[in-house]
């Protein structure tokens, strides 16, 4: 088994050189404030695709990535941060694709006898503007059985190409993986990171230092 959780977790991103604060450890700042998810989609276009709601722990991995996609993550998590500007709150809504308005399918659920958690898969997902950059940001959770597993991902999106991101998953079975949080490069001199606290994405906004760019 621990050969399988070696194996599991080599295609996980390397680790990231920003210090993350989760909303457990802070009382005071905007942090801890728990923003509502709108029912109601008005995001135009989202850059994921469809083939998400395919991704699982066995088969089509959920931290699946193209070569230049997978340069790009690693690049961004080499990036030296210089100073917080502090979290930054979005606006966040269901997608047009999450399970409360396409209900996952036989296909998707990838068990012959059809098990799974019926908020399966979940896509929320947010948009900003920093430093004159486009930002999106995708949150996305997906919970099976037979065996029981689940995972969640976050895929952060600037200017319409994937710059970051992180996730982590466990399975019954006795193995999981976790690289968040996602690190994202916005322009020459700022850089988002994206962790996963009791209450949903914790985000931070950075000064960071270009000079781990690929």
């Amino acid at each position: 088994m621990a050969e399988r959780i070696r194996r599991f977790n080599e295609n996980n991103l390397p680790p990231s050189r920003f210090p993350v604060a989760h909303r457990e450890d802070v009382t005071s700042d905007d942090r801890s404030v728990t923003r509502p998810i709108r029912d109601a989609p008005t995001i135009a276009s989202c850059q994921l695709g469809e083939t998400w709601r395919l991704w699982d722990l066995f088969g089509s991995d959920y931290r699946e990535l193209s070569a230049e996609e997978h340069r790009t993550c690693v690049a961004a998590r080499r990036l030296l941060p210089v100073a917080t500007r502090g979290p930054l709150l979005l606006d966040w809504e269901v997608a047009r694709d999450d399970a409360r308005f396409r209900p996952m399918t036989p296909e998707e659920s990838g068990q012959p006898d059809w098990k799974f958690s019926p908020e399966s898969p979940s896509h929320v997902h947010a948009e900003t503007v920093v430093d004159g950059h486009a930002v999106h940001v995708d949150w996305l959770h997906a919970w099976k059985f037979g065996p029981g597993r689940k995972y969640h991902e976050i895929r952060v999106f600037v200017n319409g190409r994937l710059a970051g991101r992180g996730g982590r998953c466990a399975c019954s079975l006795g193995f999981g993986g976790n690289d968040l949080p996602a690190v994202a490069a916005i322009g020459q001199s700022a850089a988002i990171t994206v962790a996963l606290g009791p209450n949903g994405p914790d985000i931070e906004l950075w000064t960071a230092h270009l000079i781990g760019r690929m």
